[in-house]
């Protein structure tokens, strides 16, 4: 009200300004003048006034308007995700809504592919009236079974600049158009179209679609207060899927984590559930994964009375494949070792195996050896493993073995036989041997420097008075004070052996 009086009052005075200056009127006149322009003044202040307020309640009723839609939606929504998370039938009701909300005779949510920049039809309202790029023939073929009119809609994925909505995806800004431009924009159409209102829906800030609203009831052209109304929806729509694609990423990955655990307890069971006792030689072991599923794998076997079969081994890569070449690895070795002496000829028939079963960028570093408890004596074979070493007390570590091997599952029979032998070293009494796998050797420090072999082969020179479980504890507490808070880069497996 006091800017329109501020607007209206200069004009007034410049009247009589200007009625002063430019007239002889008596002074009788010039009130007659003067009142009759401050009615004409009041008279249009008046009507300014009145339709100042009558677009306020305008506005409040669309607000009132806009707001009762949204929190409609908003309930609507909550009830249909209370027992479902099924994102195409929300889609669905957010479309038949959008549609009863604004009067349009057919509305259709296009979902967004940004991997080839396609569109296609998730929900459909009404006779939508366009099929984007149909050939005339196809377009005939069409109008005379709407059915297969809608199927094609569902099923073809249009290019987005085929549609009008490309703005809309990459502006991310809603569109109205007229009738003129939706002749321009819509060149195989069905139906008639005079009217067309596209607006994007974002979620997870990103663009997941556009909902198109054509032809209201009346056949009046959408407006901008249909506009807005539209945007309203399209965001709360948003923000529900939003939340619907959490909910459902959060199921998946509860899914995927039983999954695991599961897994988890099958390798765990793969694992030998007791360690050999004998009155001769002790054995301890320290296992330990960097993911949730390792991919190391130790084992004992029992071959006769006399001889006990010890496996090392160590599959490339991590989490869920390594584990299933885990077990797979396990459960041949459990066929192939019984029976046979000697760990090379194992280790060439698990090789054949191998080859045939486990993708062609895996392999398995072994190590196998067989334990005379009688005579000490310990034959072993190297796969591309790391070394064994031993240590008597007041003595120097050593490494064992000339030969290192190649990997397993990797090279063809004859190419792999070649590389493998089978050596031997007799175990003195109160010697200890460790094996173990990389994961030891390369644990590294907060500046990056790895562990190493040196560093395991001078605690080993440390702790061989010890006995097998007391070594195998004092050398996992010096490598984990040598890590500090650097977590496990691969699996860590130390197996000792110590001769009474």
């Amino acid at each position: 009200m006091t800017n329109l009086l501020l607007e209206v009052v200069p004009s007034f005075e410049q009247v009589l300004t200007f009625v002063r200056d430019h007239t002889t009127y008596r002074g009788w006149e010039i009130y007659h003048v003067t009142l009759a322009l401050a009615g004409i003044t009041l008279l249009l202040l008046w009507r300014r006034t009145r339709q100042a307020l009558r677009e306020e309640r305008r506005l409040r009723r669309r607000l009132a308007s806009t707001n009762e839609s949204v929190l409609n939606l908003l309930g609507k929504a909550t009830e249909s995700l209370q027992n479902t998370l099924d994102l195409s039938a929300f889609l669905h009701f957010y479309t038949d809504y959008s549609a009863r909300s604004l009067c349009a005779q057919s509305a259709a949510f296009f979902r967004y592919q940004p991997s080839d920049r396609t569109v296609h039809a998730e929900a459909i309202v009404g006779a939508f009236p366009s099929v984007f790029n149909a050939p005339q023939d196809l377009l005939d073929s069409l109008l005379q079974n709407p059915q297969r009119l809608l199927a094609y809609l569902h099923d073809t994925h249009f290019l987005l600049t085929e549609t009008p909505f490309v703005e809309a995806i990459t502006q991310r800004r809603p569109l109205l158009f007229n009738p003129q431009e939706v002749s321009q924009r819509l060149h195989y159409t069905v139906t008639e179209c005079w009217g067309l209102l596209v607006v994007p829906l974002i979620a997870n800030s990103a663009p997941f679609g556009v909902l198109a609203l054509t032809n209201k009831m009346d056949r009046s052209p959408f407006n901008l207060d249909d506009l807005h109304l539209a945007q309203s929806l399209s965001d709360m729509a948003g923000i529900a899927i939003s939340h619907l694609l959490l909910f459902r990423e959060l199921q998946e990955k509860q899914q995927i984590d039983m999954q695991l655990r599961t897994a988890e307890l099958i390798l765990a069971h793969l694992l030998p559930q007791r360690i050999p006792q004998d009155p001769r030689y002790e054995l301890a072991v320290h296992y330990e994964f960097a993911y949730r599923l390792g991919g190391d794998y130790y084992d004992f076997v029992e071959l006769d009375e006399r001889h006990l079969g010890i496996i090392m081994a160590d599959v490339s890569g991590k989490g869920i494949p390594a584990g299933l070449v885990m077990a797979t690895t396990r459960s041949l070795f459990a066929v192939l070792s019984p029976g046979q002496l000697s760990p090379s000829t194992v280790l060439r028939v698990l090789n054949t195996h191998l080859l045939k079963l486990i993708p062609d960028d895996m392999f398995v570093t072994a190590i196998y050896a067989i334990l005379d408890k009688q005579t000490g004596l310990l034959t072993y074979a190297r796969a591309g493993h790391e070394p064994l070493l031993s240590c008597c007390p007041r003595s120097s570590p050593q490494c064992l073995g000339r030969t290192s091997g190649t990997v397993v599952g990797m090279l063809p029979d004859e190419s792999f036989r070649q590389t493998l032998s089978d050596e031997q070293y007799y175990i003195r009494p109160g010697e200890t041997v460790l094996f173990y796998t990389d994961g030891l050797t390369e644990a590294h420090n907060p500046h990056g420097e790895e562990f190493g072999r040196q560093r395991v082969a001078a605690v080993l020179q440390q702790v061989c008075a010890l006995g097998a479980d007391e070594a195998v504890r004092c050398i996992v507490h010096r490598v984990k004070k040598f890590m500090s808070d650097t977590p496990l880069y691969d699996d860590m497996t130390i197996l000792a052996i110590k001769a009474r």
